[in-house]
């Protein structure tokens, strides 16, 4: 996309509403060329995505469950109130028994003193209950929109190097980071609320102490800071070791994949290698802590002898009179408190660095610009997508008529000249059913994936009953069309669920399942296995595992219940047996349901049956008809038909 077209506004159509959205880029790559920033420039840069990261986190909060996050923020409030209380009676109490203090309640002290300390131990208690609600309810609200955009995205779009680069780190760690980041929000406000409530008491009673604890913490905020960049940045670098590691554990502990290195005999050689690996890596995340350990003790001896110095004032204060004991106290609490919040502070800080880029991701993920942009306030996301709103319309009662005209598509990168179709043109009319035949390599499959709109053509255009394909929303599409892809997914759903998976919006009846299941040939499998429709499949307890021509039997049926004027299938029968083959054409050919289909196959024996035969050839169409017209006009056609059925003789 030029950079004129990076501000550019398309409006989508949204329902009965219009949706106007900013169009926005997948970063590129940074130029080698271009000029360094500044250490100054970088840190400033990292602050302000950190902060930006921070404020999105808190939306996606929001967005999840507004009533957990304020009992966050009052659980946060609690935890710096209930501190300072706890040095204020302490401190009063001392002035009581002291008498330097007229006034005032003992038991009132007592027990503003005792509250506050059972609060405090408390609160933690009810910050990690909270926290655990809200991992779940981040998790899926992001990961809800998260899906629901990566479903938005065609074949063409995925083809986009960058785009997929952008999903692959998105999937691996963006929502667990902005989890992550959430726990880690508490802490940093707390730190902060501490370090302006204890800077003030400080500088109202010992205004220089505040000058010199910050000094003599600067180092160690300085470490924490560093070790948490290092940290971050060890990370990154092992992610892909360490995945590949767990991966390889994952194979292991199956029993087909151990069963095969035993037969190898390179089981204990396997296991030698995962274990070199393991220590080869956790011998770097060791090596980055251990070398961190020593400067720690001397960042903390240098705090104590910060806080000794102060503390040595605070005494000499005392004894001449100038501060209360009770004052004494009060800021012996604020100065631990101080110092140890500032390394605190920086240490987290140091740790959102990392998450602040993945959470980046995610959110340049969401707002892609091949699909409306995506708010993270409370939207639904049904009505965010334009998805899932009225029922799919589609011409299941009168098939869809296809049109193409002069339609091209030249890949990119492709040499001048060079197209995969090239002029195509053609018309199908309402109910036919067409065949799409040819040569290996001759275009088929990419025009069966210009209709689907998984890429989108360089010239001419294509129109489901007289409206282009490219106008449709996706709604819209899906309610027109239906594919049977040759490449087959169950994913982990019941046998109802998977023949129900073109009507979103309401099951076939069992009767109608059944009989469908029957007509093309399904029907005897699925009534061995051992709860009918309600079979599942995967893994799991109870589940069962297809073979690859009876999912493609069961994905027909699905292709035939749902309720679309066009279906399209590519290779249709291509895992089935000749048998099971044979139902299958003779229930499409002989129970017409005034739908239109359109096939692609390498097989010709049904193809006879069509209403017509489009002859695809080096991208063009070559000739189109029926069986006895194409026999007649093409020779090409008859010498490939004549070829195949010389192997039945």
């Amino acid at each position: 996309m030029s950079a004129s077209n990076k501000a550019k506004k398309v409006r989508l159509v949204s329902g009965k509403r219009d949706v106007s959205a900013k169009l926005t880029v997948v970063r590129p790559l940074e130029d080698s060329r271009a000029p360094k920033r500044s250490a100054v420039q970088a840190v400033l840069a990292g602050a302000k995505r950190v902060a930006e990261a921070n404020w999105l986190t808190l939306l996606a909060q929001w967005d999840a469950h507004r009533g957990v996050m304020l009992s966050k923020l009052g659980v946060v409030a609690g935890m710096i109130v209930a501190p300072t209380l706890t040095w204020w009676s302490s401190g009063t109490i001392v002035d009581s028994l002291t008498g330097s203090s007229q006034g005032g309640s003992l038991g009132l002290e007592v027990g503003v003193f005792t509250g506050s300390l059972l609060v405090m131990g408390l609160l933690p208690i009810a910050l990690g209950s909270l926290e655990r609600l809200s991992d779940n309810q981040i998790f899926v609200a992001v990961f809800g929109k998260l899906t629901r955009k990566v479903v938005s995205f065609s074949q063409e779009h995925l083809a986009n190097s960058s785009l997929s680069e952008l999903i692959r780190q998105v999937r691996e760690r963006a929502v667990w980071r902005m989890m992550t980041m959430a726990r880690s929000q508490p802490g940093i406000a707390r730190n902060a609320g501490m370090l302006l409530v204890t800077g003030y008491l400080l500088a109202a009673q010992a205004p220089a102490l505040v000058l010199v604890l910050a000094l003599f913490s600067l180092p160690s905020m300085v470490l924490e800071v560093r070790h948490a960049l290092r940290r971050s940045d060890l990370d990154e670098k092992l992610a892909p070791t360490w995945s590949g590691l767990w991966g390889d554990l994952d194979r292991m502990l199956s029993a087909p994949a151990l069963m095969m290195l035993q037969n190898f005999g390179a089981a204990l050689w396997f296991a030698g290698r995962y274990k070199r690996g393991v220590d080869a890596a956790s011998a770097q995340e060791c090596e980055l802590e251990q070398s961190a350990v020593l400067k720690r003790f001397g960042c903390a001896a240098l705090v104590s002898v910060g806080l000794l110095g102060s503390v040595l004032v605070l005494i000499k204060r005392a004894q001449l009179g100038s501060m209360s004991a009770g004052n004494v106290v009060l800021v012996f609490g604020a100065m631990t408190s101080f110092a140890g919040c500032l390394a605190e502070f920086a240490s987290s800080l140091g740790q959102q660095w990392s998450q602040s880029e993945s959470i980046h991701q995610l959110m340049e993920l969401l707002s892609h610009r091949y699909t409306e942009g995506v708010t993270l306030r409370h939207v639904p996301v049904e009505e965010e997508y334009s998805q899932g709103g009225a029922p799919l319309q589609g011409g299941a009662q009168a098939g869809s008529e296809l049109v193409f005209n002069n339609v091209s598509l030249q890949y990119p990168g492709a040499a001048e000249g060079q197209y995969a179709v090239r002029g195509v043109s053609f018309r199908v009319k309402p109910g036919s059913v067409v065949a799409v035949v040819g040569p290996n390599g001759a275009g088929k499959s990419s025009t069966m994936s210009l209709l689907l709109r998984q890429m989108s053509p360089t010239g001419g255009q294509i129109s489901i009953n007289g409206k282009p394909i490219e106008e449709m929303s996706g709604e819209e599409f899906a309610g027109h069309v239906v594919m049977l892809p040759q490449k087959l997914e169950h994913f982990s759903l019941s046998v109802r669920a998977l023949l129900n998976l073109g009507r979103p919006h309401g099951e076939a009846s069992d009767e109608a399942l059944w009989r469908e299941l029957e007509r093309l040939g399904a029907a005897d499998f699925v009534q061995k296995w051992p709860r009918g429709l309600n079979t599942k499949f995967g893994q799991q307890r109870e589940g069962i595992e297809p073979s690859g021509g009876q999912l493609q039997r069961l994905l027909l049926v699905a292709a035939v219940l749902a309720k679309r004027g066009l279906v399209v299938m590519d290779e249709p029968v291509s895992a089935v047996d000749p048998e099971a083959a044979k139902r299958f054409w003779d229930g499409l050919f002989r129970e017409r349901t005034g739908r239109t289909v359109i096939f692609s196959t390498h097989h010709l024996g049904a193809v006879r049956r069509a209403d017509m035969i489009l002859f695809i050839e080096d991208g063009r169409l070559a000739a189109q008809g029926t069986h006895d017209e194409l026999m007649e006009s093409s020779e090409k056609y008859r010498k490939l038909f004549n070829a195949q059925a010389d192997d039945y003789l």
